[in-house]
């Protein structure tokens, strides 16, 4: 666990705020529910996208934070018994496969890029999809993150960079990024 990480959301979890931005229902059109049984909401924080997620599946919903306040904060806004607020690290986590992992607004945070790369695919079934997904685009989100104090995120690559340490277990769908959105979005192989 890197506990800078997780100290450093306890402690803005009661002043942080993402409001609506209609771009999430935009890049969660890029991806195909039919199939999703079971998805993991990957760095979830207060769940800004699991009802979403939920509403366009219908499926179990594990909105998983490594910070505890998040996810009371998370528990707070969701009492749909279909979406499950899990405080844990992804790194250690083990538990059944998911159809389905999304990481919305997150990925910076999880600096060991290719362990994230190998748990991802420890944890997805075969066929199953991975999205990583910026409801702001990398010029934007790489300014906000160089002013993070204390070594809690890392930059962006462009998509096709970043997925490199993920084509040993995955297949590209969409490697896409404007001003406004970043997207990857792989089917495990």
């Amino acid at each position: 666990m890197n506990q800078k990480i997780k100290d450093y959301f306890d402690k803005i979890a009661d002043r942080y705020d993402h409001p609506f931005n209609p771009r999430i229902d935009q890049l969660l059109d890029n991806l195909d529910f039919t199939n999703a049984k079971r998805i993991l909401d990957l760095g979830a924080g207060q769940g800004v996208i699991s009802s979403r997620l939920y509403e366009r599946s219908g499926a179990e919903i594990i909105a998983m934070d490594l910070s505890k306040r998040m996810c009371e904060i998370a528990k707070e806004h969701h009492s749909n018994p279909h979406i499950h607020i899990v405080n844990a690290d992804f790194y250690d986590y083990e538990d059944d496969q998911f159809d389905m992992i999304i990481c919305f607004d997150a990925y910076p945070h999880f600096l060991n890029d290719k362990e994230f790369a190998k748990k991802a695919n420890q944890l997805l079934r075969s066929g199953g999809t991975l999205a990583i997904l910026h409801d702001i685009g990398r010029g934007e989100l790489n300014v906000h993150h160089q002013k993070t104090a204390g070594n809690v995120s890392r930059l962006l690559k462009e998509p096709a960079l970043e997925f490199a340490i993920f084509q040993d277990y995955f297949t590209p769908l969409i490697l896409k990024e404007d001003e406004n959105s970043y997207r990857i979005i792989a089917k495990k192989k």
